[in-house]
């Protein structure tokens, strides 16, 4: 199955806080997917990262096969 999203291990930690830690999945072409969670569990945190509003602190994502980091551009198109 063609994989619309990859998540590998996203972070992102801020001074004192880790808001999202290691956060990986994938979603293929036609599924349906809900990121669920308590609040403070890194959700939003997770959104603005895979939708390059939010610059991880380590991992990557892929969009479509571009990456959030080398090709935020394509991802935003």
């Amino acid at each position: 199955m063609e994989k619309v999203l990859e998540v590998k291990e996203l972070t992102k930690q801020y001074t004192k806080v880790l808001a999202a830690d290691k956060v990986s999945f994938d979603i293929g072409k036609g599924e349906v997917f809900a990121l669920i969670g308590p609040n403070g569990a890194g959700k939003t945190t997770t959104i603005r990262m895979i939708s390059t509003l939010l610059t991880p602190t380590s991992g990557d994502a892929f969009v479509m096969g571009h990456s959030i980091l080398s090709e935020p551009e394509k991802v935003r198109e």
